[in-house]
């Protein structure tokens, strides 16, 4: 049972939801933050995140709308946003409890330093532990965080950058309840997801390294 202890003020929470935004004006609607009227959904098509937004508080508009976090504002457009819900898988490889959100985003943002922001690292899930890994130029970076582990190990890459923000979306929304933290994987190539139950649902999409 899912106990929510506060809320997030709406204007606090775009400021994190920008980074998932695109910049790409090919894809107008994915520049914009969605309200589909009950969850705020954004997505660059490499990270994505959906918000109930019952624990909103100063909430704009009890309607639909796109938000533009760049401007701060309401915004006009006329692209449908893409229908997302399909995206979220059911069935898992590996159900991961993550002991430590505020470990692991420090591990992501030292990881990040050392590798630049576009730059893939390695997460090594086995038994009692995530390991972020990285080699550049003879150096290696190393560093992991304990999880519990239901499933099977496995090795996969994604994206510095984007793995900071999804860390530190579910680090600000890991107050609003006790509830535990899952990293769902269903396959090295597919969407890694985060759930805090009711609170949010995010994925990560790996990058495929030869």
């Amino acid at each position: 049972m899912t106990t929510k202890t506060k809320s997030i003020p709406f204007a606090q929470l775009t400021k994190l939801l920008k980074h998932f935004t695109s910049k790409n004006d090919t894809r107008p609607a994915l520049k914009y933050i969605y309200h589909d009227g009950n969850n705020l959904i954004v997505t660059n098509s490499h990270i994505l995140a959906r918000i109930p937004t019952e624990h909103i508080t100063e909430f704009p508009s009890n309607c639909q709308f796109y938000f533009d976090p760049r401007k701060n504002e309401i915004a006009q457009c006329s692209q449908q946003y893409p229908e997302t819900s399909r995206l979220f898988p059911t069935q898992f490889e590996s159900e991961i409890k993550i002991m430590d959100i505020n470990e692991f985003l420090t591990i992501a943002k030292e990881a990040k330093r050392f590798v630049g922001n576009k730059w893939a690292v390695k997460l090594i899930i086995s038994e009692n532990y995530i390991t972020v890994r990285f080699e550049k130029d003879g150096e290696i970076f190393e560093k992991q965080t304990k999880i519990i582990l239901d499933g099977n190990e496995t090795e996969l890459h994604v994206n510095s950058s984007y793995l900071v923000h999804c860390l530190e979306l579910l680090k600000k929304m890991d107050k609003l309840s006790d509830d535990s933290i899952t990293m769902n994987i269903a396959g090295r190539l597919r969407p890694i997801y985060f759930n805090k139950d009711g609170i949010v649902d995010i994925l990560l999409l790996p990058i495929r390294v030869y």
